[in-house]
């Protein structure tokens, strides 16, 4: 456990360290998510999921405004218990004036070594279509859930780079660091807290963005 908590001292360190060298290129949000979850067999999973992404801060100041509602699907399939791969559709809702919205497609694949493995891969193509421009993102994340009984019921860390291709436009490389504390409410429900900070664009004009996250997930 002390190794543990040496590890997430050293990621906060990090993190700030990063966000003191961000200055004007730094925006702040809040993304609480809501997610029910249906077992269809043995094999087939599915998940519905409710979010909204929120301004905390942007342009120097707090600027609180909506940016954005999504509502997504997902649907996985098991061909081990330790392999899965998954379909979806996602449907964004800009609020901001002149943005357009976006409906995702996805694809996915995600595995680890063993079932004892606390560490998970996935590999995940989109298709972001627009009224004006299609975009292919490419995302590959490895993160890991560790349990403890200490503060919170599980501690999921994960990394994630971000590939964006699009015609006419420059390639867009992000990265993207996850913390996350989760506990369980109830046999079929569970409550996560944490924080993502994503360095969009690193090889042009790097923007530093920090989410505040909050999940609510439930069962069927």
């Amino acid at each position: 456990m002390k190794s543990i908590e040496r590890f997430l001292i050293i990621v906060a360190i990090t993190l700030f360290a990063k966000l003191s060298f961000a200055q004007s290129n730094f925006t702040g949000f809040f993304m609480p998510t809501a997610t029910v979850n249906h077992t269809l067999s043995k094999k087939i999973t599915q998940s519905f999921e409710l979010e909204n992404r929120s301004f905390i801060y942007q342009d120097d100041k707090l600027d609180f405004k909506v940016k954005h509602f999504e509502l997504g699907y997902l649907s996985k399939y098991s061909l081990k218990t330790n392999r899965q791969l998954g379909f979806g559709i996602r449907y964004r809702a800009e609020a901001e004036s002149g943005k357009e919205n976006e409906l995702r497609l996805t694809q996915q694949y995600e595995w680890k070594k063993d079932n004892a493995s606390i560490l998970k891969h996935r590999i995940r193509v989109e298709e972001r279509i627009y009224d004006s421009i299609i975009k292919l993102r490419f995302r590959y994340k490895t993160g890991l859930n560790i349990k403890t009984e200490v503060f919170c019921d599980q501690i999921y860390i994960a990394n994630e780079l971000v590939l964006t291709v699009a015609n006419a436009n420059k390639p867009r490389y992000e990265d993207r660091f996850y913390v996350e504390a989760g506990w369980k409410l109830s046999p079929k429900s569970k409550l996560m807290l944490g924080t993502q900070y994503r360095l969009e664009d690193f090889t042009h004009t790097a923007h530093h963005n920090l989410f505040l996250t909050t999940g609510l997930s439930f069962d069927l």
